[in-house]
């Protein structure tokens, strides 16, 4: 079941941790404490979701997340979507999929046109998911969604 996250309370970021464990492990020589990492995360967490053309999303099974991704409007009507991610001890389980099917459906009944996301060229496991999902390969720069060019990744489209 997909869920948009719209409060931060401690119990959202303790499993947002969770799911982006390898993410926040890269970070943690960014900041004296675990503590401060989480205040920080938090911090973020907030302004992100306060902003209508933000969201987060989380696939729940049970009540329990299974993955989860952010995406913001950069055009009226275009999404993009990054911090795709699966909890690590649920990987190879569907649950990728199962989000991004239902963040399209999510996005298909806010009327949006287009999902865009940008995916390391060398991260075949994401590259075969968001294909998968219908997801296709530009030919165009990979170029996020606050106009920087991804070096080295490629740029996914669907149209909806």
């Amino acid at each position: 079941m997909l869920e948009q996250i719209k409060n931060v309370d401690t119990k959202v970021i303790d499993k947002m941790f969770l799911l982006y464990a390898e993410s926040m492990e890269d970070m943690t020589e960014e900041f004296n404490s675990h503590a401060e990492m989480k205040e920080a995360y938090a911090a973020f967490l907030k302004d992100f979701i306060a902003n209508q053309k933000q969201v987060v999303l989380v696939e729940t099974v049970e009540g329990e997340w299974m993955s989860g991704l952010r995406a913001i409007e950069s055009e009226t009507g275009i999404w993009f979507i990054e911090a795709v991610e699966t909890m690590p001890t649920q990987r190879n389980k569907g649950y990728g999929k199962m989000l991004l099917l239902h963040t399209i459906d999510y996005f298909k009944k806010i009327n949006a046109k287009k999902l865009e996301c940008i995916i390391g060229k060398s991260n075949v496991t994401s590259i075969k998911l968001h294909s998968d999902c219908g997801f296709h390969q530009t030919d165009e720069l990979p170029v996020n969604c606050w106009g920087e060019l991804e070096d080295g990744r490629l740029l996914f489209r669907l149209e909806i």
